[in-house]
């Protein structure tokens, strides 16, 4: 996979969008910072569907803990570099939050849930504590 930090890439990558599409994202040097990355890789998957996002890295999905110490995804995007950037992104409808990682070529992963009658705006950028 490639390491989309500062001048590691250059020319275009693409990003798996859905199972049904491929949606192409211009990188170059240093002008893609990580939370227009994040952006572009959220709405790329998730379209008008992506409420919210955050950057992260494939080793933040992998360590994720949701509750006391159950890991979230430990064995997400299985070929990509621990430091690759990734798009944490928040989907779904008042009662019915999902967050998913997405990763460039990788089909999203989804890593944790909001639900329930009190859950009624969308969750800020990243992760959620959940004890």
């Amino acid at each position: 996979m490639v390491n989309h930090q500062c001048g590691a890439v250059g020319g275009r990558v693409l990003v798996a969008a859905t199972a049904l599409a491929m949606v192409s994202v211009a990188l170059s040097g240093c002008s893609s910072s990580p939370s227009t990355e994040a952006k572009s890789l959220c709405q790329g998957a998730f379209g008008s569907k992506a409420l919210d996002w955050a950057p992260g890295t494939v080793q933040d999905v992998r360590t994720l803990r949701i509750g006391p110490g159950v890991l979230a995804a430990p064995h997400a995007f299985p070929k990509a570099a621990a430091n690759e950037i990734v798009g944490l992104c928040w989907t779904g409808k008042p009662g019915n939050y999902e967050l998913y990682a997405v990763a460039g070529g990788y089909k999203p992963v989804r890593v944790e849930g909001l639900g329930g009658r009190y859950e009624t705006t969308t969750p800020g950028p990243g992760t959620v504590p959940i004890p």
